[in-house]
């Protein structure tokens, strides 16, 4: 019989988590698509705008792609990503409290890049929501738990959430513009 989790893990440490993801997705992909840049530089140079469509539209294919696989194969093979277990989360199915199957973290994966896509909008639901699931979870039929007793989070503490999304956001601002 499956027990519902203890705890979920607090919003800012599922945001510290995706921003630790993120910066792997984006070293792996990075690294995957170094070798366009010199077909990249030649079509610029040599004005040829449909192979620089081409090499554009395939750089978005594969960062895509990565950004899937990444998410569907690390949740799927632990049951967490790095970025999940350095906070202390795991990803579980709703019905029997396990890792979720390798489809389950496919359909995670591809709605988590589809809120993405949507200026990351979908993913709020963990904060109006009273199981802290957003949609992405929804759809996969999962929820995220917290494994350490530190990182659970209070079902009235929304205001703080808001304040450390606030100073994220300034820094963010901050560091971008500098």
């Amino acid at each position: 019989q499956y027990k519902r989790p203890m705890r979920s893990p607090r919003a800012s440490d599922r945001l510290a988590a995706a921003l630790v993801d993120l910066g792997l997705y984006f070293l792996i992909s990075f690294l995957l698509i170094a070798p366009l840049r010199r077909q990249m530089t030649l079509a610029r140079l040599m004005n040829n705008d449909y192979d620089l469509m081409n090499l554009i539209f395939l750089v978005a294919a594969i960062c895509f792609l990565v950004g899937v696989l990444y998410q569907t194969i690390t949740v799927a093979w632990k049951g967490t990503s790095p970025g999940k277990k350095f906070f202390g989360i795991q990803v579980v199915d709703v019905w029997t409290g396990q890792k979720p199957d390798l489809l389950a973290c496919l359909y995670r994966a591809m709605g988590w890049w589809l809120g993405a896509f949507l200026l990351f909008l979908p993913h709020l639901g963990v904060v109006f929501n009273e199981k802290r699931r957003p949609f992405y979870d929804r759809i996969a039929d999962t929820e995220t738990n917290s494994t350490k007793k530190r990182f659970a989070m209070a079902p009235d503490s929304r205001l703080i959430f808001w304040t450390r999304l606030g100073i994220l956001y300034t820094l963010a601002t901050l560091v971008i513009r500098a």
